[in-house]
Order: C-alpha cells, then sequence, then structure tokens
C-alpha cells in the first residue's frame, strides 16, 4: 500500500512540475510565445484569458504590444501605421482583446462566430480581388489599388531599364 502511495505520489508531483511552468508564465513569456507561434484557433485566446484571467491577459496584450514595437525598432508609445508591426502582431492582438470583450462564454461564442463568419468573408473578397472579379461596390477602389500594383513593378522596371 505504501509503495502505491509513493508511485501516485511520485506521479502527482511530475505532474505539478509538468504543469507549473504554464501557470507560471510572465506576461512577456506568454507574448513571445504567441508571437512566435499565433493561434490560428480563436478559442485559444478565450481560453487563455479564463485561465489566466482579464488582468493578466491585459498584460500579455500590454507585452505583446511592446514587443511589436521593439521588432520594429519603434520607441512604444509612438503612433505608427500598422505595417510597421511584424505581421503576427494585428491578428494576435484582436484575438486578445476579442478574448477580455467577452464577459462570459455565451458571449465569446457570438463574437467568435461572427468574427469567423467576417473573416470567411474577407477571404471571398480577397480571392475575387487578386482575381480581379467584381465583389461589393465597396472594394470598388482597392481592387484598382490591386490593378494598378500588378502593374507597376513591370512599369519601374521598364523606366530603370531606360535610364
Amino acid at each position: 500500500m505504501r509503495r502505491v502511495f509513493l508511485t501516485l505520489s511520485a506521479i502527482g508531483v511530475m505532474a505539478l512540475a509538468v504543469t507549473t511552468p504554464a501557470l507560471s508564465q510572465t506576461a512577456d513569456e506568454r507574448a513571445r510565445a504567441l508571437a512566435a507561434h499565433p493561434p490560428q484557433d480563436l478559442d485559444t485566446y478565450y481560453s487563455l484569458k479564463t485561465e489566466i484571467g482579464d488582468d493578466q491577459t491585459g498584460a500579455v496584450l500590454t507585452a505583446l504590444t511592446a514587443l511589436a514595437y521593439t521588432e520594429a525598432n519603434i520607441p512604444v508609445g509612438d503612433v505608427v501605421s500598422g505595417c510597421r508591426l511584424s505581421q503576427w502582431n494585428a491578428p494576435v492582438s484582436a484575438g486578445l482583446l476579442l478574448a477580455l470583450s467577452a464577459s462570459d462564454r455565451a458571449t465569446w461564442t457570438l463574437y467568435r462566430d461572427d468574427t469567423r463568419k467576417r473573416l470567411a468573408d474577407w477571404d471571398r473578397i480577397w480571392g475575387l480581388l487578386q482575381k480581379q472579379e467584381k465583389t461589393e461596390a465597396d472594394f470598388d477602389a482597392v481592387a484598382g489599388q490591386i490593378a494598378a500594383s500588378q502593374h507597376e513593378p513591370k512599369e519601374r522596371a521598364a523606366h530603370w531599364r531606360s535610364a
């Protein structure tokens, strides 16, 4: 009986050792982990929030912003356009903000489902724009910019060759 107890105790200690680092991560460590491997599943953000709470999720978001600014070599606090920040910044920050805005699981489910629908709509529209096909009227100007950008490199190259 004592041997079984000692074995179970050892398993419990090993399990504690495995789970403790995840629970004791700092906001900076979590931010670096999210930046290195941005979650593709929106539920990951809400799970993180329920695990560490609103205050710590906010701290992770603050650390994430600081990390993005540091990577872009921009002083924290400066107002910048998003295009100068790392590609992971917008989706990860949006995921954390979305999770923070949900007060409970039911609200989260509504927000998540709406976000998935909007992302699917955007993917569809972006695909049409890339093929220069007709989309909603709101995107006519974007379609023109995409078409112009596809010709611009050829025109620049021709200009430089003739110079």
